[in-house]
């Protein structure tokens, strides 16, 4: 295999892999951008979640003074 025929191989290998590179690039973007996305959806259901407990909590403990009032 003369020079050229190596170089030019090594030139398709460099080729080749900066395309992966670019493609890995594009991956870590956009899995970067779901991870916010689904930080940002967690933290609005943990909201919620709070939310509901204390509503429960707060139906619970009127339940439990009108239960003590009709006693």
């Amino acid at each position: 295999m003369s020079i050229t025929d190596q170089l030019r191989e090594l030139e398709a290998c460099l080729k080749a892999i900066h395309q992966k590179c670019q493609r890995l690039e594009q991956e870590n973007r956009t899995l970067h951008a779901a991870k916010h996305t689904l930080h940002t959806q967690y933290d609005v259901i943990v909201k919620k979640n709070e939310a509901a407990k204390a509503k429960v909590t707060q139906l619970i403990s009127q339940l439990t003074q009108t239960e003590v009032e009709h006693e």
